[in-house]
């Protein structure tokens, strides 16, 4: 991707060393570069999210190919997208290109409560003080709280209809109906909550003046919209008898979100299908509260050195802090692995590399540690937000985990965000007794798999009961078939009859008035538009910058600045941010100035800086002359390395003296030099910043000693080899392709053996193979 003999035009800006961090052909290479570390990403990527399910007796779980009026939309005023036809108002957002739309999804739930079938003690997520007899449940005892809790988890956004076109107000995400009799001096309520059950929202209530037999049916919309998972708990408490105090029956249904695109699809003809189990885990979920103090405090169960500010966590006075977290399944069983992101930060002007994140785990006891992450991250995500994650794997017999954060900020680096998942088998707990695992695999009845579709405007189905997995079926169909739905549900116990209730709980979407927002004309002059600067931007990106459509605007005015600064951007020379370094001490001193003007921290770090041409040759009497009266080291550096790179001898002296004081970040460029011009001096300077501690000045010196290009690389290189770091390892191999000395061959060769990371084993083995 790098170096491609025939890259494609554009391909973001186009520069080996970038200027602008984002877009680079660099960046998007890092991104494939690593399996072992592609965890590291921008912190608008979130990774650990698993598109298992798990189905309990009573569950009916339907994809549908084609969008069914609910769809994910946050905002609170629709009419500008629906004016602009991005969005299709009673279906939601589609592509204006091929009308394509995303696919809906239904989870429908009604458990059998009754002891007769094992649906409630299978699906149900915790209870208490609940007894169960052929009807259904009710209190164990009076006077006490008595609940069920079942769990939602899906892996699709769940998502509500539009009750409104111009207001963000979803019905039907989530909607639950129960069954209660009492009397006047029970109570029932239904709750709900969005964070594992720390916190619970009451959605319905009893009213003590109405006993009797009620079946309320609520909304929960407004709490799980645009969430992947909830709790409902169904709660009662009897005043004198429990016998009168009941649950007959829950019915919970949530709609979702998909892309139909990765769905299982019947094909013309001859289909076949695999069915495959995942891990068989369940997942817990932990975010703790970052934004204030008490909900920061009430999930940690040690802290130590720790600044705390709403949203970031740093560690005091330069010491390292940490944050410990256990972590424990809600019910029994043993834990397989574990998922853990911090969402990390260090300010591009602030880079210092004694700053550090690290996390760490611990089995069952708080000791024994085990580093599973660390901030050697790739170069284009150091400077900024960036996830540090792991999915580290458990022993055989873990019951709980600790999670350790740390954080030392000598300059910048702080924690923004933490999420930690669970993956946990359930068992059985008896006293006594070691825990049970549930057995793993199917149902005993199996499951029941449905495909349906239309062709020739008749409806099809096809419909397989498959009892072992993994297991293959095929599907056969006719001409011009357009898929439908796909369902799977766990085959019930025989005994219950009729088990579905009809409509329960009642869902449907709100009858609106049809949308008149959407302006047709200016809705079709954009999918015009777009296809045409697809195909000649040169012509139709000024006039859709002269559109009427807000959106296509802002766009098209980009898209056009970026051409007239010779997008893709020119490659930067070698030097040119020294030159024209020098360039200012020069005017500065020939102006008389008391003091030369201090480096920026563009001038230090070079992240954001636009790429430079070098300018016009300067006289190099008159440099020769500055670089006399100067006395500040990093400026005399910078002033010799000019004279050097405009061919004047008179400045390797000098720049070999300013480098033995040491390097940093604003002198890595002017170091290069040096060990271009061949010198044993250039040789020593590179020795001393590849054997030191600072991974940022090694890599920062490594990108412009590409940049000028060596005819063979020196020794004093190849020690970054065996450097901790796998990007400074990863960017010295570089410079080793195509270099034919037995040196660097052998040296190569001990990568492809030896390297711990398996991306530069790989690369390494490419380059002796070429």
């Amino acid at each position: 991707m790098l170096n491609q003999p025939n890259p494609s035009e554009p391909f973001f800006p186009a520069v080996k060393n970038p200027r602008v961090p984002y877009e680079s052909k660099v960046i998007v290479a890092a991104y494939f570069a690593s399996r072992e570390n592609n965890h590291t990403r921008h912190d608008k990527v979130d990774i650990g999210h698993r598109m298992d399910i798990t189905l309990a007796p009573g569950m009916r779980y339907t994809r549908y190919f084609e969008p069914r009026g609910a769809w994910c939309y946050r905002y609170k005023d629709l009419e500008g997208e629906l004016k602009n036809g991005y969005i299709d108002a009673e279906v939601g957002p589609k592509d204006p290109f091929s009308d394509k739309r995303y696919g809906s999804g239904v989870l429908a739930w009604q458990p059998d409560l009754g002891s007769g079938t094992n649906e409630y003690r299978a699906g149900v997520w915790l209870d208490e003080n609940i007894a169960q007899d052929a009807r259904g449940l009710s209190p164990a005892a009076a006077g006490k709280p008595a609940w069920s809790v079942f769990r939602v988890r899906l892996p699709y956004v769940i998502v509500g209809f539009p009750s409104s076109w111009t207001e963000h107000k979803p019905v039907g995400a989530a909607v639950v109906s129960a069954k209660f009799a009492r009397t006047a001096a029970d109570t029932a309520a239904i709750s709900v909550s969005t964070d594992g059950g720390r916190m619970w929202k009451t959605a319905w209530k009893s009213e003590k003046e109405k006993p009797g037999e009620t079946q309320p049916v609520v909304d929960l919309s407004e709490f799980v919209e645009g969430r992947y998972e909830y709790l409902v708990r169904f709660e009662m408490q009897a005043g004198k008898s429990p016998a009168g105090c009941r649950l007959d029956s829950v019915a919970i249904q949530t709609q979702f979100q998909l892309n139909p695109a990765t769905l299982p699809a019947v094909r013309d003809g001859h289909t076949k299908m695999r069915f495959a189990l995942g891990d068989e885990t369940e997942v817990t979920e932990l975010v703790p509260d970052l934004m204030t103090g008490e909900g920061f405090l009430r999930d940690v169960q040690q802290i130590q050195d720790i600044a705390f500010r709403p949203g970031r966590l740093s560690s005091r006075g330069g010491r390292t802090g940490e944050i410990i977290y256990e972590l424990t399944p809600p019910k029994p069983g043993l834990i397989r692995g574990v998922g853990i992101v911090a969402g990390c930060r260090r300010e591009p002007t602030q880079l210092n590399y004694q700053d550090e994140t690290q996390v760490w785990l611990a089995e069952n006891e708080p000791k024994g540690w085990k580093l599973v992450a660390a901030s050697d991250v790739p170069p284009y995500a150091m400077h900024w937000s960036h996830f540090l994650s792991a999915q580290p794997r458990c022993g055989p017999d873990t019951k709980r985990v600790f999670v350790k954060f740390t954080v030392k900020t000598v300059r910048s680096a702080s924690i923004q965000f933490i999420r930690m998942r669970l993956y946990w088998q359930p068992g059985q707990a008896v006293a006594g007794k070691p825990l049970q695992l549930d057995a793993p695999g199917l149902p005993v009845r199996g499951v029941r798999i449905e495909h349906g579709w239309v062709e020739g405007g008749t409806e099809k189905r096809f419909e397989t009961t498959i009892k072992d997995a993994p297991a293959e079926y095929a599907v056969e169909a006719g001409k011009g078939v357009v898929n439908k739905w796909v369902t799977i549900e766990p085959i019930r116990d025989p005994s219950l009859r009729d088990a579905w209730r009809a409509n329960d709980p009642p869902v449907a979407a709100p009858k609106l008035p049809k949308p008149q927002l959407v302006d047709v004309k200016l809705r079709d002059e954009m999918a015009t538009l777009c296809r045409q600067i697809d195909q000649d931007p040169a012509k139709y990106l000024p006039k859709a910058a002269a559109s009427k459509i807000e959106w296509l605007v802002t766009g098209a005015r980009e898209a056009l600045a970026m051409f007239k600064t010779q997008y893709p951007l020119p490659e930067p020379k070698f030097g040119a941010g020294t030159l024209a370094r020098a360039a200012r001490l020069l005017a500065a001193h020939e102006a008389g100035a008391a003091s030369a003007p201090a480096a920026t921290a563009d001038d230090a770090e070079d992240v954001t800086a636009p790429v430079t041409t070098a300018p016009d040759a300067m006289n190099a009497n008159k440099l020769f002359a500055c670089l006399q009266a100067t006395q500040d080291r990093g400026d005399r550096s910078v002033l010799a390395a000019a004279l050097v790179l405009q061919g004047d001898q008179r400045g390797i002296a000098p720049l070999a003296e300013a480098l033995k004081g040491g390097t940093t970040a604003a002198t890595a460029e002017p170091a290069a030099v040096l060990l271009k011009a061949g010198v044993a001096a250039g040789r020593q300077v590179a020795r001393t910043i590849m054997v030191g501690p600072d991974t940022y000045l090694k890599l920062r010196f490594l990108d412009c000693v590409e940049m000028g290009g060596l005819p063979a690389v020196p020794d004093e290189l190849l020690v970054g080899l065996t450097d901790p770091s796998q990007w400074v390892r990863q960017s010295v191999l570089r410079l080793c392709r195509g270099q034919k000395s037995a040196n660097v061959g052998r040296l190569v060769a001990r990568v492809a053996k030896d390297d711990p990371a398996q991306f530069l084993r790989e690369e390494a083995a490419g380059m002796l193979n070429r």
